[in-house]
């Protein structure tokens, strides 16, 4: 990769997203700024010259919709916790009673009264910790929003460039059997060769044109589909250049599982299950009947008497004791517990697959690159050579063209399959390969 890594980008490039949703500490006074000011339209980037996957990372980062809705998402369970602490609302009420009929006006009654309800479970506090724990949630579904996005646009620019450097090597197999046409020609002209050894090459010349039309229309609707992740109707870079893979070596699988613990999949059901205890609490303080008191002034007649009224009431809870209530949050706890367990050990075969798959990666791309491309060049070279002395076949000559086109096409996979193993680890972890080898910060 570039200078950073996919985890500093990932963090960085979200940042200006993320803390323009972020909570207010807790026990400081909540913000009530306008959701439309915290995101701001911004104008749509065109990134030109050769682009990187770091670079492509952070233009999704700070411009993708699905992201964008998540913070929405975020600023809305925000915006819940504001309410959820506050009391009830006091009630005003006016009764007039009596007035008309047969006694006439001046028998009527008028009770202007303020009333107050008092919550004696802890129904407030239990509002409070239930919204809190909502808003933990969706922190934990942003974060896990963002690497799964971030993973498709991964795969996407590892697609787009899988298709360049095809249309490339495709461009370098057709000047090659440009140069096999030549050399038939040659060898024709000077009664070493039969004419149908030009005609091969012209064949094999007309395949390689083919296959490079078709992978260039590919990679032109695949450039297309990596420029709308960050919002962009056309593709304006000229190219994506990517590092060749490089190898780290890993400690133990068991010496990475404490990572696994600030995976955003683990962190949402840990949240998920302080969620659901927030509701059991909740649940429990709802069986506490609340107090309703009431106060105020009644008149009598015309006016010339004026008297106080009190109230208080409250609910016995004889036919409804919400028993069930409490046992139905409690098996949501227990379902969450469950989950979040279950979601551990996933994580865990998935880190240790996610290792082999590097590993293997790896190891098959330096095989291919340091071995299979070197020798088929070679074998190319001297073939070349051969074939001008009259010492090799046209058919010989061409099958090592073929054979060194098959090469490089491998080394382009191995180099894609390398670096989707390397990122599928490092979104696993939440670090680069480079911290988590020797050296590196844990």
């Amino acid at each position: 990769m570039s200078s950073l890594s996919m985890p500093t980008v990932v963090a960085c490039a979200a940042a200006g997203l993320i803390l323009a949703f972020a909570a207010p500490a807790r026990g400081a006074s909540p913000t009530h700024v306008a959701p439309e000011t915290l995101v701001v339209a911004r104008p749509v980037p065109q990134p030109e010259g050769a682009l990187t996957l770091d670079q492509t990372l952070a233009l999704a980062a700070g411009h993708h919709p699905r992201l964008r809705g998540a913070a929405w998402r975020l600023r809305a369970a925000t915006a819940r916790r504001t309410d959820a602490g506050r009391m009830r609302n006091p009630t005003v009420s006016l009764d007039v009673e009596n007035f008309g009929g047969d006694p006439g006006n001046d028998f009527y009654e008028a009770t202007a009264a303020l009333g107050q309800t008092i919550e004696l479970g802890g129904d407030r506090g239990a509002r409070a910790g239930v919204a809190e724990a909502a808003e933990r949630v969706a922190w934990a579904e942003l974060s896990a929003e963002e690497r799964e996005v971030l993973a498709e646009v991964a795969e996407r620019y590892l697609r787009t460039w899988e298709l360049q450097q095809r249309v490339h090597q495709l461009a370098e197999a057709e000047r090659l059997a440009e140069r096999s046409i030549a050399a038939a020609a040659e060898r024709f002209r000077a009664g070493a060769g039969p004419a149908v050894e030009q005609t091969r090459a012209e064949a094999l010349q007309a395949l390689r044109r083919s296959e490079r039309i078709r992978a260039s229309a590919e990679l032109s609707a695949s450039r297309q589909r990596l420029a709308a992740v960050w919002g962009a109707a056309e593709a304006h870079f000229d190219s994506l250049a990517l590092a060749a893979p490089g190898r780290v070596a890993l400690p133990p699988p068991a010496d990475l599982d404490t990572l696994l613990a600030q995976h955003p999949r683990q962190q949402s059901a840990a949240a998920g299950i302080g969620l659901d205890e927030a509701r059991v609490r909740e649940a429990r303080a709802a069986r506490v009947p609340d107090l309703d008191l009431s106060g105020g002034v009644r008149r009598l007649g015309a006016g010339e008497v004026t008297t106080f009224v009190a109230g208080v009431s409250i609910p016995l809870p004889l036919w409804n004791p919400q028993h069930g209530s409490v046992d139905a949050a409690d098996a949501e706890r227990q379902a969450a517990t469950a989950r979040a367990r279950e979601v551990g050990l996933e994580l865990q075969g998935s880190l240790r697959a996610a290792i082999e798959h590097y590993q293997a990666a790896q190891e098959s791309y330096e095989l291919i690159a340091g071995t299979l491309v070197p020798r088929s060049e070679e074998v190319v070279r001297q073939l070349t050579a051969g074939y001008r002395s009259g010492r090799f076949s046209s058919l010989e000559y061409l099958e090592g063209q073929r054979s060194l086109l098959d090469a490089e096409l491998q080394r382009i996979d191995a180099a894609a399959d390398s670096w989707r193993a390397r990122l599928a680890l490092e979104r696993l972890l939440g670090r680069s390969v480079e911290e988590l080898g020797p050296g590196g910060g844990q």
